[in-house]
């Protein structure tokens, strides 16, 4: 790895970058750390264009430090030329990701756009990211919220958890009202799952569910889900429900087999694992 010290004045910021906000707070901590220890870790940075910028592709916090300190140079890493979009893309994805650097509004919009750009399935893009494939569908919706609660969502006043359940709401006043309680602080995540539940239940079955999933996966491998009236929300709580049992057994130290015999059993009961 070739480090190159480069003017900061040639440095430019990726505009698309995953994230937007970067607090005044947090870059002091960065910028005295570097003041103390110097650059741990270099920025990796495009080639040059014509006119001798080299835009960043990840190390946009410590290139904002190191101008807040008043540093005249940074030492780089200058990428491969056939680094794509995509490819930078998943780059920034997992710097900030795996360090809880993203807002999960920051983090959707990041997903959505790497979606768009692979043209992929949320699944398989959990696998490339390796994050959990819940992690993605969960962030999605969190587009669809009105401006209000986005921007509410992204400052960190609403939690994301209790963001995804009022994604669930279909329109109406009961939605209207339980944004309003989310946006005032009163409203916890249980009740708004609660909330979500009780929306979904209530939810026109006809177009939007099916008795029988399959789902064919890598490998060979095949899901089945079935059921009466399977929506996506109802398919989603129990593919988590059997990861959740799954990895209860696994601390449980029980085979597979076992697994599914318990799931048997418990079905045939009504009990729980």
């Amino acid at each position: 790895m070739k480090i190159t010290s480069i003017p900061l004045i040639n440095l430019v910021p990726d505009p698309t970058q995953p994230r937007s906000a970067m607090p005044a707070a947090e870059l002091d901590t960065l910028a005295a750390s570097i003041r103390d220890r110097g650059l741990l870790n270099p920025i990796r940075v495009k080639p040059a264009d014509e006119n001798k910028h080299h835009t960043i592709v990840s190390g946009h916090r410590r290139h904002a430090a190191l101008v807040r300190l008043g540093a005249e140079t940074a030492a780089c890493v200058i990428t491969a030329t056939s680094s794509d979009e995509v490819d930078i893309l998943a780059e920034q994805l997992a710097e900030n990701i795996h360090r809880e650097n993203l807002s999960p509004i920051e983090e959707a919009a990041a997903y959505c756009r790497y979606l768009a750009l692979k043209d992929i399935t949320a699944a398989q893009a959990a696998a490339e990211l390796n994050v959990p494939p819940t992690r993605i569908s969960r962030a999605l919706p969190l587009l669809d919220l009105p401006q209000g609660l986005r921007d509410a969502v992204h400052a960190g006043h609403v939690p994301k958890e209790t963001a995804y359940h009022l994604s669930r709401l279909p329109e109406g006043n009961d939605r209207d009202q339980l944004f309003a309680r989310a946006l005032s602080g009163t409203l916890s995540r249980d009740k708004a799952a609660r909330a979500a539940k009780a929306a979904t239940a209530r939810r026109p079955s006809a177009e939007t569910s099916v008795r029988r999933v399959n789902c064919q996966l890598a490998a060979g491998r095949s899901v089945t889900v079935s059921g009466a009236a399977i929506d996506l929300d109802a398919l989603i709580d129990t593919l988590e429900e059997v990861l959740r049992e799954a990895r209860k057994a696994r601390t449980q130290n029980w085979n597979v087999s076992t697994l599914a015999k318990v799931f048997k059993d418990r079905s045939a009961v009504g009990g729980t694992v």
